[in-house]
């Protein structure tokens, strides 16, 4: 498959919509905000091309590294640059050249000398942390950080000292860093278990981190000046999956999450500290899957990766003056998609890196831009669509759903489950522009009585505009 084809392939898969979100009531509206560009296949390799990570250097070029997966037994990492803000990237370049291992989870940095280092956990077999160096020359052979790790990153500061953080088999997290072209020796900052997930270092050079310890999201600082890591602090007691860390203009750190709150009830949760104090968390969206989060044109935005019925779609979420969740869906897709990173490209552009297998039989890994076309939030236009709350609601033998259209269209009201599986679709028909009401006794598409129970119910329009709340169904 070629580059034309891929996205040709991309380009009718991509579907632009806009959506507001509060807690429990999602609503998808038009956005003026971003111009995005088509997806861009990096890798467009055969095979499948997982794990991919992108750093911006310090000149504007961009650096990305991904797995290529042969077996289980064989996974190589390749490496493509970009000169002109991702427009277009070299040619795929296996910068490991090793037969019959595995390398997973690569990391990717350029310090100010335009050197590159790459780091990646190694074999099936707990060999340790590689790393990969090309100073201009080439790429070097590998060597190993550790030889007992794993879950491995790598984070570069302005002064240009870079560190390696990973998992041990034994205890808690270590690092190295790399300073004055030496690496230093191996450090523990706590001595109890913890894991780093997501980092950011500041202006003076202090780092930021979410990760974990004893089962629960904690945010770990480092202060460079002192030495000193100082005690974390709890940012959820609900450990899950999927998270992420950024700085405001005032280098206070943000935070994006993935919990179960109420099984099998799962969300985004998003908070913030002030510098002083953390807000409290607040529910973005639900049934989500990875979250990455930039502050970017004094804003706080959101990349989500979402399930549907039939397709995942990646979501951008940011707030407008009303303390509203908004969102743009970027991409519609048939496969399994992943976002690995969003990041500022310039004054106007944000970027976004995702692996995924558009066609269902291969992963590859994409690329694309958001142009900032405005940052007045009252340019987004109206929703054609106002849905009201149920009543009653708790309900036992029925409840009535008002709502109320702009515009013509085909209507469809759904009964889903926690887990999205439609129950029932009582509103299915086009219908013109006006304010309706609808009755439904509680009842599957078979007639059966629902159970006691917690659900949702979604109304769309032509597949465009679509809001969920959630009825409450007593014994």
């Amino acid at each position: 498959m070629n580059l034309a084809t891929a996205i040709s392939r991309s380009k009718n898969k991509i579907l632009i919509l806009t959506f507001l979100i509060t807690a429990n009531t999602f609503m998808y509206r038009a956005n003026a905000q971003f111009i995005p560009s088509e997806w861009i296949n990096i890798s467009n390799q055969a095979g499948d091309d997982m794990y991919p990570d992108i750093f911006k250097a310090k000149d504007g070029s961009l650096h990305c590294v991904w797995v290529l997966k042969h077996s289980n037994e064989y996974q190589e990492i390749y490496y493509s640059k970009s000169t002109d803000n991702g427009e277009t990237w070299s040619i795929p370049e296996n910068i490991t050249n090793r037969d019959s291992f595995v390398f997973n989870d690569p990391h990717i940095v350029v310090d100010s000398q335009n050197r590159i280092f790459v780091t990646a956990d190694t074999s099936m077999y707990e060999a340790g942390v590689g790393l990969i160096t090309n100073t201009g020359s080439g790429w070097s052979n590998i060597t190993y950080l550790t030889n007992n790790g794993y879950y491995s990153k790598l984070l570069i500061d302005n002064a240009d000292r870079i560190y390696s953080f990973w998992q041990t088999y034994s205890y808690g997290y270590k690092y190295r860093y790399f300073e004055n072209n030496v690496w230093s020796e191996i450090i523990q900052p706590y001595s109890q278990h913890s894991t780093f997930l997501n980092f950011v270092a500041d202006s003076k050079n202090n780092i930021h981190i979410l990760g974990h310890t004893d089962n629960m999201y904690a945010y770990f600082k480092y202060n460079k000046a002192a030495d000193v890591w100082r005690d974390y602090q709890i940012i959820s007691e609900n450990l899950i999956e999927g998270s992420d860390i950024c700085l405001d203009a005032d280098e206070n750190p943000h935070f994006v999450w993935h919990e179960y709150y109420t099984w099998p009830h799962d969300a985004t949760l998003y908070r913030y500290s002030n510098g002083i104090s953390f807000s409290p968390p607040e529910t973005i969206v639900e049934d989500p899957y990875l979250q990455k989060i930039v502050w970017f044109n004094n804003q706080i935005y959101i990349l989500d990766t979402e399930k549907e019925d039939d397709h995942y779609k990646v979501v951008l979420y940011s707030k407008d003056s009303h303390n509203n969740w908004w969102g743009t869906i970027i991409a519609v897709t048939s496969g399994w998609c992943g976002t690995k990173k969003i990041g500022v490209l310039d004054d106007h552009n944000l970027y976004i890196l995702r692996h995924c297998k558009e066609d269902e039989i291969q992963m590859d890994i994409f690329f694309q831009k958001l142009e900032l076309k405005s940052s007045n939030i009252s340019e987004f236009t109206e929703s054609p669509l106002i849905l009201y709350q149920n009543y009653p609601n708790p309900l036992k033998e029925q409840t009535t759903f008002k709502y109320a259209t702009s515009i013509k269209g085909h209507c469809r009201l759904q009964i889903l489950d926690l887990h999205g599986r439609i129950l029932a679709v009582p509103l299915n028909k086009e219908q013109s522009p006006g304010t309706y009401t609808l009755q439904w006794n509680a009842c599957d598409a078979s007639g059966n009585r629902l159970p006691a129970g917690t659900y949702y119910y979604r109304f769309t329009i032509d597949n465009l505009y679509t809001m969920t709340k959630s009825l409450i169904i007593n014994e």
